[in-house]
């Protein structure tokens, strides 16, 4: 029988989806106390002082900042109507969906519960950002940065949810009672208190990536970068075990074209980059197993035109100049994001009611493709248009998240 204290303590660990960002926002201001991921690494004390101070300042960086980033929740509904085609492991699908799977903004951040058997289940999320600058490498080592435009390139970062039943939370907890028992504590209920003392509810992925697949020019691969014999074995291994599931995995002719020099997976940014950590990447298998096929599989499926926004309440917006005098103000909305149960069923979003005529508040743009059509409707020409900001920031703003469900209808 659950006694009264553990029932307690699992309702304080319960998150619920959409909860994982702002644990990981806190989590990031004390990056080496609050967030897990790291303890297997001896870090320098210069490199922990470096993060100390720069994850607390990057939270708000319109560019990198994960509090700035735009939110997207996904369904367990999505999640179950992609779970065929990922599990299948077709390497032709998760070609074209790498292709397709162009993040909608420059700062963006995906979370979903995993509810997969085989591996831990709880939330998970993905701070997708892009990268002002590159480093170039010689013989594994960084030797200077160049910046790149917005959008050519993009990071990803991996965070996950730590509960009562994650073998973090296990491993500390078991770690915690050893050294109460060999103290002499007897008292069952003070054991399980000093347990409850793991306060590490955000672990970060060992690892990171990098690509530049949706780059108008090849960034990594003309930057003239070198790396040691064991770094490239490490990273073709790397990029296999969160493609394909398996780090001996072989890929197909097309998906080394995406992988190679265009697809860089390695150490997260809080583990520090020196050569005794680099000879080998831990990492657990069935934490890693299948990560980018998840999230490019998600990306790839918002992008598709047949994928219908619903804005609610954005409140008063109009396209007519300013007249008098207007206060300015801001607000925060959900933006629905349907998969209807037709593909080829046309769903018109709903529009806003407009009560005013003085112009449009300064708005981002999720970037996306712009078809031209014929006078037949055929489409002739499609461009894309970059995530950009749109409308008057002197009458405010407006701030967007995102839910990414079925449609009911």
């Amino acid at each position: 029988m659950q006694s009264a204290a553990d029932s307690d303590r699992e309702k304080i660990w319960d998150m619920q989806l959409g909860d994982l960002q702002g644990e990981a926002i806190a989590a990031k201001q004390q990056p080496f106390l609050k967030l897990a991921g790291m303890e297997e690494y001896e870090n320098s004390k210069e490199h922990k002082i470096f993060w100390k101070k720069k994850s607390k300042q990057w939270l708000n960086d319109p560019i990198k900042g994960l509090r700035k980033a735009v939110s997207y929740r996904i369904s367990d509904e999505i999640i179950e109507f992609l779970r065929p085609s990922v599990e299948k492991g077709n390497q032709r699908a998760l070609y074209n969906a790498c292709l397709n799977a162009r993040p909608r903004h420059n700062n963006m951040w995906l979370e979903w519960e995993s509810h997969d058997p085989l591996r831990h289940r709880g939330l998970t999320g993905w701070h997708i950002m892009t990268m002002p600058s590159v480093f170039k490498f010689q013989n594994g080592h960084a030797e200077r940065s160049y910046p790149v435009k917005a959008g050519e390139c993009f990071h990803f970062e991996n965070y996950y949810e730590i509960d009562g039943k994650h073998p973090v939370y296990q491993q500390k907890g078991n770690a915690i009672i050893d050294r109460w028992e060999r103290s002499g504590v007897k008292n069952e209920q003070d054991v399980r208190l000093a347990g409850g003392k793991f306060y590490k509810r955000v672990g970060i992925s060992t690892l990171s990536g990098s690509t530049d697949i949706w780059a108008s020019e090849r960034v990594f691969q003309e930057d003239g970068s070198s790396f040691l014999p064991q770094q490239a074995k490490a990273n073709d291994a790397l990029n296999a075990m969160w493609l394909l599931g398996d780090e001996e995995g072989e890929f197909s002719p097309d998906m080394q074209t995406i992988t190679g020099h265009r697809w860089r997976i390695g150490l997260n940014n809080y583990i520090d980059d020196r050569p005794e950590n680099n000879k080998q990447v831990p990492f657990d298998r069935r934490e890693e197993a299948n990560k980018m096929a998840w999230l490019m599989a998600i990306l790839s499926l918002m992008n598709f035109d047949w994928f219908v926004e619903e804005p609610r309440n954005i409140g008063v917006q109009g396209s007519k100049p300013m007249r008098g005098n207007i206060t300015p103000y801001d607000s925060h909305h959900t933006v629905l994001l349907k998969l209807p149960r037709t593909k080829g069923r046309v769903v018109m979003p709903k529009q806003p009611k407009r009560t005013e005529s003085y112009g449009v508040r300064l708005h981002d743009v999720a970037g996306h493709n712009r078809h031209y059509r014929d006078e037949f409707g055929q489409v002739y020409k499609t461009v894309y248009i970059k995530p950009h900001e749109r409308g008057n920031a002197k009458l405010g703003k407006i701030t967007k998240d995102y839910a990414v469900v079925k449609d009911e209808e």
